[in-house]
């Protein structure tokens, strides 16, 4: 029978899901400091407090992120004249002319 020698024994951290030392870096962390949402309940009138989308106001929940894609590539575009920039340039056209009769 072998004689077991402490330089010899196996490490056992690890073992059983559990670690010796606690984690030093907590992944959770960045996002119990996100920005919050800010849309409000009906109800209540209480802010959802839920983590707001990066680059938006409001959680995924209150319509971050949500709509078709603009443009060409949306499924129902026909010809562009109900486009975003359509409608400003036939804007910027009446704003002239309104300027154009009042002088």
């Amino acid at each position: 029978m072998p004689i077991l020698d402490e330089a010899r024994l196996p490490d056992l951290v690890g073992v059983g899901g559990r670690y010796q030392n606690e984690m030093s870096i907590n992944p959770m962390q960045s996002a119990h400091g996100a920005p919050r949402c800010k849309a409000k309940s009906k109800r209540t009138g209480k802010p959802c407090c839920a983590p707001a989308v990066r680059g938006c106001r409001v959680c995924r929940m209150h319509g971050a992120r949500g709509g078709a894609p603009t443009g060409k590539q949306n499924g129902n575009y026909r010809y562009g004249a109900r486009t975003k920039e359509a409608i400003q340039a036939v804007k910027y056209v009446n704003l002239l002319s309104r300027l154009a009769r009042k002088s």
